[in-house]
């Protein structure tokens, strides 16, 4: 998979793709254990690969909306396009991957890597959107890697601005 960035505008900001390279991790798995406080700390089961693939996201987002002049931190509506291509399996009971991982937790740690992080009203780290709960829209799919036109893991990513029709009248 090759990195790609391209832009077009809508109505102030532009729309951004961009592709990252890697297999796909997933967000939601989550495993809590108790502290010798009383308390109880969660953390990710796969915690390493999903950083890892959360900062890939992160990277070439910013690295995107940059040249695109999108506005970091955006904080209006937006649509998230995205295919995630993975690995076919030895055996696979369907052409398509009808398997593991969930399409709704890839979708998760995308939007995650796409927000700002922020911690006592200070950002600390840059992202595309203020917050995941921006997007309003998601359009998502799941392909294997076909040794042609994809010939790796990872995942094809589109951020488009929403418009409200109002704003025009």
């Amino acid at each position: 998979m090759t990195t790609t960035t391209t832009a077009a505008a809508v109505r102030g900001a532009p729309v951004v793709w961009f592709s990252v390279d890697g297999a796909p991790e997933t967000e939601g798995s989550t495993r809590a254990f108790p502290t010798q406080t009383g308390g109880v700390r969660v953390t990710h089961t796969k915690r390493a690969a999903l950083e890892g693939w959360r900062a890939r996201v992160r990277a070439a987002s910013l690295s995107a909306a940059v040249q695109a002049r999108w506005p970091l931190g955006y904080d209006g509506p937006v649509e998230v396009r995205a295919t995630f291509y993975l690995p076919r399996p030895k055996r696979s009971r369907s052409r398509l991957p009808a398997t593991k991982p969930d399409l709704d937790k890839l979708a998760r740690a995308v939007g995650d890597a796409l927000t700002e992080v922020r911690r006592g009203g200070y950002v600390i780290q840059r992202g595309m959107l203020r917050e995941d709960s921006r997007i309003v829209r998601w359009q998502l799919s799941k392909e294997y890697v076909d040794g042609q036109a994809v010939t790796s893991p990872g995942a094809a990513i589109a951020v488009l601005p929403i418009t409200d029709p109002e704003e025009s009248s």
